[in-house]
C-alpha cells in the first residue's frame, strides 16, 4: 500500500528532471531580478536617496540646478536653483511651461516678488537681500505625469540649463 502511494506521489509531483531544471532556472532568474531591484534601490535609481538619486548641472554664468533624477508620481521632490552672485538687485528666473504643466508646484522659497507668462515659459522675479550675494531658490514640486519629464531653467538672459526626471508610477 505504501509503495503504491509513493508511486502515485512520484507520478503526480514527479521525479521529472526537466521540470526540476526549469524550476531551478526560474528560481535563479528570480534571485537575479530581486538582486537587481535591491541594488537599484540602494543606488537611488528608484527614487529616494542614493548616489545616483540627485544630479546637478551648471550653466555658463555659474548658476546651477540640483534636482532628483528619479521620483514617484505624487511624491514631493525638490528642484534647487543656485544663482551666482551678481550686481543686479533682482533675479529674473525663467522656467519652461512644459515642465510646470507636468508638476504641481507646492511651494517656492523664497517667494517670488512677481510672476509673468512668456513664450512657453514662466518668468519669476526674486529680490536679493544684498546685490553681490548668491541666492538659492527651492521649488517643492509633486510630479503629476509618468515617464521622462524634461524642463529647463534660465537666469536673466543666460542660456537655459536643461534637466530631466524619470517619474515612476
Amino acid at each position: 500500500m505504501r509503495k503504491q502511494a509513493n508511486e502515485q506521489r512520484s507520478k503526480l509531483f514527479g521525479d521529472d528532471a526537466s521540470f526540476q531544471q526549469n524550476q531551478f532556472r526560474a528560481e535563479r532568474i528570480s534571485w537575479v531580478v530581486m538582486t537587481i531591484v535591491i541594488v537599484s534601490a540602494l543606488a537611488g535609481l528608484l527614487g529616494g536617496g542614493g548616489p545616483f538619486a540627485r544630479d546637478s548641472k551648471t550653466g555658463i554664468d555659474s548658476s546651477s540646478v540640483s534636482y532628483d533624477r528619479f521620483a514617484r508620481h505624487s511624491s514631493p521632490m525638490t528642484l534647487d536653483v543656485n544663482v551666482g552672485s551678481g550686481s543686479e538687485r533682482q533675479v529674473r528666473l525663467r522656467l519652461s511651461d512644459e515642465y510646470l504643466t507636468a508638476m504641481n508646484v507646492k511651494s517656492i522659497t523664497p517667494a517670488p516678488t512677481s510672476t509673468a507668462l512668456g513664450d512657453k515659459q514662466q518668468i519669476l522675479v526674486f529680490d536679493r537681500s544684498a546685490p553681490p550675494v548668491a541666492v538659492t531658490i527651492r521649488f517643492q514640486v509633486e510630479p503629476m505625469v509618468f515617464g521622462l519629464q524634461r524642463g529647463w531653467v534660465a537666469i536673466d538672459n543666460a542660456a537655459p540649463i536643461s534637466f530631466a526626471h524619470f517619474i515612476y508610477p
